[in-house]
């Protein structure tokens, strides 16, 4: 069986998921296919539109084709797939991007703590970028995990092309960079999403101060998502902030930088070991040759 590896592990390719997809509908879009549960289909069609341009803006950078697939579930059917990760929390796995098919997920609920702590200044923000007050957070963070696409299908390109980072922490720094020039570079026909996106951020990060009880990247780097839900988007706000600014100085051109640095080819890694292991090039063109014959 051939197989792809998708954080950090081997999962079977998109083409060998009919078992994983079976029981649900199909929608192909112009670069992404999209399933989904019964009954989903204006999801599945919203989605689909923004996995396309996602598609299309990360691989401009990464330069090469992956299989993927968009799957839109409701609670049965995300059950039937998953139990690591709760209801509602976007996920890249076994070649697709999971989204809820509901837009009222317990994932939303469980970050309203996050809201009820942040200053009142970012609450009047949101309340005028939303044009309405009730339920002005829940929306916003309903629009916040849609846009979630590109984040995630970043971690699937860049697993296809071995792109190794290292660090827990820059891994997730990288795909809020990938989103927030994709947001950016949209801006002039939605600016909304990308005030969304700053400003939820921001609550994340400011709400989540007097919540969290880790701050550093030594403490996210040990435990990641053992941090709790809270502590985890106080990191995300805390990348994201670094994100912008990093994004003010390189634009775009970070992707492409990032990208080249981090890519692990065979090139690259004899070049590597070369430097500091002089003749290891030397050794490796002979003992390739070797075990080629």
């Amino acid at each position: 069986m051939n197989n792809g590896e998708l954080n950090g592990k081997q999962v079977p390719i998109l083409s060998e998921l009919e078992d994983y997809v079976s029981g649900l509908e199909k929608f192909e879009g112009e670069f992404v296919p999209v399933y989904y549960s019964y009954g989903a289909l204006d999801r599945a069609l919203e989605l689909s539109s923004l996995a396309d341009k996602s598609y299309q803006f990360l691989k401009e950078f990464f330069k090469t084709d992956i299989e993927i697939a968009t799957l839109v579930l409701n609670l049965g059917d995300w059950e039937k797939r998953n139990k690591e990760y709760p209801y509602g929390g976007v996920f890249a796995g076994r070649g697709c991007v999971h989204f809820p098919s509901d837009v009222e997920t317990p994932f939303i609920q469980a970050v309203m703590p996050l809201y009820d702590h942040c200053p009142q200044n970012l609450k009047a923000s949101l309340t005028s970028l939303m044009g309405y007050e009730d339920k002005a957070f829940r929306h916003a963070c309903q629009r916040l995990i849609d846009l979630l696409m590109v984040h995630e299908m970043t971690h699937a390109f860049a697993d296809k092309e071995r792109v190794l980072f290292g660090q827990n922490w820059f891994s997730e720094v990288f795909p809020q960079y990938t989103e927030y020039a994709f947001l950016k570079r949209h801006e002039d026909e939605n600016s909304r999403d990308l005030r969304i996106f700053e400003i939820v951020l921001d609550i994340f990060y400011e709400g989540g101060k007097p919540l969290i009880k880790y701050r550093s990247l030594e403490d996210f780097e040990t435990l990641y998502f053992g941090v709790g839900p809270l502590n985890y988007c106080w990191y995300q706000g805390k990348f994201v902030k670094g994100v912008i600014e990093l994004y003010r100085k390189y634009g775009e051109s970070f992707i492409d930088r990032v990208i080249e640095t981090f890519k692990v080819t065979e090139d690259s890694l004899v070049r590597k070991f070369d430097a500091s292991c002089e003749g290891f090039h030397k050794w490796f063109n002979e003992w390739k040759k070797e075990s080629e014959q």
